[in-house]
């Protein structure tokens, strides 16, 4: 099941809004202490995207710039998580939380 899904059962179980639920991934990624990777994995986004070479000292400067609204921001932090195979890991985080 995809971090997407996953995360949906949670929101609609729990009442979660759009902002909720980019918070707890990105703090789940936070959690994870790979800021370089998560960065790397944004810088590929604007380049694919924009095809920009612009440097960017925070992921919130480059949310900002693309301009990605909210249903975007989940996709892209489910995708980053799925691409780091941490998706049971995330689910137990999630489970932590409902306790």
């Amino acid at each position: 099941m995809s971090i997407e899904k996953v995360l949906e059962d949670f929101a609609v179980k729990h009442s979660w809004n759009e902002i909720t639920q980019m918070g707890l991934l990105q703090d789940y990624i936070d959690n994870q202490f790979s800021n370089e990777a998560f960065m790397d994995f944004l810088y590929e986004k604007v380049k694919f995207e924009d095809n920009n070479e612009k440097k960017f000292f925070s992921y919130f400067e480059i949310y900002e710039y693309m301009n990605w609204n909210n249903t975007s921001l989940i996709y892209i932090l489910s995708e980053y998580i799925e691409n780091q195979q941490s998706e049971e890991a995330f689910v137990d985080y999630l489970y932590n939380i409902e306790g």
